[in-house]
């Protein structure tokens, strides 16, 4: 099985609006963009909560 069929739809739209809000910041500067990478990957990866994405 494909781990994307795996990951209902919320949640999937969660992590993608998440990731063009890390986007938007690294491109203005607003944050380093090896940080913001890094606190995406923890946050939607579930690393920083021990959870998965929440919708």
């Amino acid at each position: 099985m494909r781990q994307v069929d795996r990951l209902p739809y919320q949640q999937l739209a969660t992590a993608y609006s998440g990731l063009v809000d890390t986007e938007t910041a690294m491109k203005t500067g607003t944050i380093d963009k090896a940080l913001a990478f890094e606190l995406f990957m923890l946050k939607y990866t579930g690393q920083q909560s021990g959870k998965h994405v929440r919708g």
